[in-house]
């Protein structure tokens, strides 16, 4: 099954969780949130962070919005 490059916007509590597991699956992950620190652990993780939610657009097939 190919892989289908993920954005996710919003990296809070659960942001973060839901990016966690997509990263362990393997996932493709392009991440964003207005507070820079958020996507930290992500990035760490293997996500890449990027610096608007256009970018995550323009990196993904798939967007995730996770606001509150």
């Amino acid at each position: 099954m190919p892989r289908v490059n993920v954005g996710l916007l919003g990296c809070g509590r659960m942001g973060a969780a839901m990016g966690g597991h997509l990263l362990a699956a393997g996932t493709p992950l392009a991440v964003y949130d207005p507070v820079g620190e958020a996507c930290a652990a992500l990035v760490e993780r293997g996500a890449v962070g990027c610096e608007n939610p256009g970018e995550v657009a323009a990196r993904s097939e798939l967007v995730l919005v996770v606001v509150v």
